[in-house]
């Protein structure tokens, strides 16, 4: 990611959609939907993420 802003904006969208899901959906698999999304924005955020 070249501009931390948008790091920073895509970071906010993901978590949103997480407790979105979280509210609307609670049968849903939190814990495995939390999972998945962490090693996506570990994986964009590639040299950022250490």
């Amino acid at each position: 990611m070249a501009d931390p802003v948008i790091a920073l904006t895509v970071l906010n969208g993901s978590l949103l959609a997480l407790l979105e899901l979280w509210c609307n959906q609670p049968e849903a698999d939190s814990d495995q939907a939390a999972g998945t999304m962490a090693k996506m924005i570990l994986h964009m955020l590639g040299p950022f993420a250490g």
